[in-house]
């Protein structure tokens, strides 16, 4: 089944885009003989050899990508001064930390759609 992240499909919305959902009845496993290749060769190399550590990589890289969320944090820097309050403010259930660098401050937060 085709879906949409919801970050994107709201946005999409906003947009006044359609989206239309379907099932592909006639699937199948396309990465299968990749999936295969890759195990045999963890299987015939020990822990300790570089193929081993390659395919392993090459193996989880696949995996990770098709269940990642795409929503990752704003990194913003601003000078550290009070009249940054308005972005503090405006951001205060979005931060997720504050480093405090000198006369800056970088703050990670969480950009919101509008």
């Amino acid at each position: 089944m085709t879906c949409c992240f919801l970050k994107k499909r709201t946005m999409l919305l906003n947009m006044a885009i359609n989206l239309k959902y379907y099932e592909d009845i006639n699937s199948k496993n396309i990465f299968k003989d990749y999936v295969d290749t890759l195990y045999q060769l963890r299987l015939n190399y020990p822990k300790t050899d570089p193929l081993n550590y390659i395919a392993k990589f090459l193996l989880n890289s696949l995996y990770g990508k098709f269940g990642m969320i795409d929503l990752f944090p704003d990194i913003t820097i601003l000078d550290n001064t009070k009249s940054n309050s308005n972005f503090i403010n405006k951001h205060s259930d979005d931060i997720i930390d504050e480093f405090l660098l000198g006369d800056k401050a970088l703050i990670k937060h969480i950009s919101v759609l509008n």
